[in-house]
């Protein structure tokens, strides 16, 4: 023998001395083979290794579904030997499956089909058409209503419970109108009086200046403290200030120089209250030094800023204070038409101090 082989001998013997090692528990290093699970098919041998297929599988693998009438149905026997797990059915058995399972179940209350599918009665139709009408007519109608309504005559209700009604809903309230008609004032009549000789005078209580070309004089009551300053013209006695209106000037501008020629007092303010008409009748005397028939004097009212020292001069004499209650008895030629126009004056005055907090 030679080296070669005896080392292969001591190999072999080591290698049989390893599988005789018992293990702790006594049983060989190698697990047992595994058994196979129960089933149809038979147990494969280690040799083989060949699974040998059950004796009916290929009369149900080859043979085809077919339908089975519901009479013969139990007249057909039960199969002895059924498929096992691992077997897939046919593919023919499995869509008969598939299409059970995919049925839809019946709807609640009945056996209604599903509202989809199923088609609408002409009544509802019919329905369904009237309410799309009466909505077109009603969208019509209602700009018309509105214009029907817009000319109704007022009501003689008070509509101040509609408003309060409108008002809590949210929307916004009915401004209320008076249905009474709006009187315009009638204009103050005054009485006309003589003038000179042949001119007749005639006052209009307005505040709107008339033509300046045709005015020619201005006149006024001035107040001070509640009394009225007079001023005392030569030939005449005590009467208001007044005079011409220079080339130029306005009759406010007039009113002022008078004031202070006549009476020695300046205006904090003064207010326009109506227009003198003068009408003269007689024949126009020659180089008129105003307008000729029918001129225009300005009637003002002043309230006195200053009281300067005044002697007179050759305007007038001298001035007074007068309180109203006494005014007819020191005024020159007191009449009906100065009573009237006085009473106008004062009262006015007596408005305006108020608004003027004096």
């Amino acid at each position: 023998m030679t080296a070669s082989n005896e080392k292969t001998l001591e190999i072999r013997s080591k290698s049989r001395e390893t599988q005789k090692i018992p293990t702790e528990k006594g049983k060989s290093a190698f697990p047992p083979p595994r058994t196979p699970k129960k089933s149809g098919l038979k147990r494969v041998s280690a040799s083989s290794r060949t699974v040998s297929p059950p004796k009916n599988r290929t009369e149900t693998t080859t043979r085809p579904l077919l339908k089975q009438d519901s009479s013969k149905a139990g007249s057909v026997k039960k199969q002895s030997h059924p498929l096992p797990k691992s077997v897939k059915p046919p593919v023919a058995v499995l869509a008969v499956s598939q299409t059970k399972t995919k049925e839809k179940p019946a709807l609640k209350g009945g056996t209604k089909s599903h509202p989809k599918t199923e088609a609408k009665p002409a009544a509802q139709i019919h329905e369904r058409n009237q309410k799309k009408q009466k909505k077109l007519e009603l969208a019509v109608s209602a700009p018309v209503k509105e214009r029907t309504q817009s000319k109704k005559p007022p009501s003689d209700k008070p509509q101040g419970r509609s408003s309060l009604q409108t008002a809590k809903k949210g929307k916004a309230p009915v401004k209320l109108t008076s249905t009474k008609k709006k009187t315009s004032r009638a204009p103050l009549e005054f009485p006309t009086t003589r003038w000179g000789t042949d001119s007749i005078i005639s006052f209009e209580a307005t505040e709107h200046s008339p033509p300046l070309e045709l005015t020619s004089i201005v006149g006024g009551f001035i107040f001070h403290e509640g009394k009225l300053v007079l001023a005392n013209i030569p030939g005449r006695g005590w009467e208001i200030v007044g005079g011409r209106i220079d080339i130029g000037e306005s009759p406010e501008d007039t009113f002022r120089r008078e004031a202070m020629n006549q009476v020695g007092v300046t205006l904090s303010h003064i207010k326009m209250i109506g227009v003198v008409r003068i009408e003269h009748r007689g024949p126009e005397p020659p180089n008129c030094p105003y307008p000729y028939p029918i001129g225009y004097g300005v009637q003002f009212i002043g309230i006195v800023d200053r009281m300067h020292p005044f002697s007179g001069n050759e305007d007038s004499l001298g001035r007074s204070l007068i309180s109203p209650e006494g005014f007819k008895e020191h005024y020159y030629d007191w009449n009906e038409y100065y009573e009237a126009v006085f009473n106008y004056a004062y009262s006015v005055y007596l408005k305006w101090r108020k608004k003027l907090k004096l």
